[in-house]
């Protein structure tokens, strides 16, 4: 029962505190465990989706289509997936936070070599040709396709 889980979850654990939830040790250590775990693969999956609206859709998607694309997806998306899902092969607070942590430095070495690969194909994209930082306020995620020709004229 989701209130039940809540409920417990939100509870203060105070010595003395009258205990109304039902949850054993190990049911509550699952359902921290859970938590944890869920919430840390979403925080991936919006660092993912944070990136791509950084780079553009078109010039990910482009990234996406080459053999170190593919690598570096595949390499976030198991990385997103285990975490997701160590809750349920371990729910031991010390181990959940040992995985967790060994996590987030597999997140570290993918995100260097995705930032690697990115720049041998597109170049330092923090920088434009003149050394000052890029104006982001135009989309590079919709390619410019209509280019009005009498723009130039003015």
């Amino acid at each position: 029962d989701l209130r039940h889980l809540v409920t417990t979850l939100m509870s203060r654990n105070l010595a003395g505190a009258a205990d109304k939830t039902k949850f054993t040790t190990f049911e509550h250590k699952a359902a921290t465990a859970n938590l944890f775990c869920i919430s840390m693969a979403i925080v991936w999956l919006c660092l993912e989706f944070m990136w791509i609206s950084h780079v553009g859709r078109a010039k990910y998607w482009k990234f996406v289509k080459t053999k170190q694309g593919i690598f570096c997806d595949v390499l976030r998306t198991i990385g997103v997936f285990l975490m997701g899902t160590i809750s349920y092969y371990t729910v031991e607070p010390e181990w959940v936070t040992l995985i967790g942590l060994l996590g987030i430095c597999f997140e570290i070495v993918t995100t260097v070599i995705t930032r690697y690969f990115w720049d041998k194909q597109f170049g330092d994209f923090e920088d434009d040709d003149d050394g000052h930082w890029p104006n982001v306020t135009e989309p590079d995620s919709v390619p410019n396709e209509h280019v009005d020709e009498h723009d130039d004229q003015a």
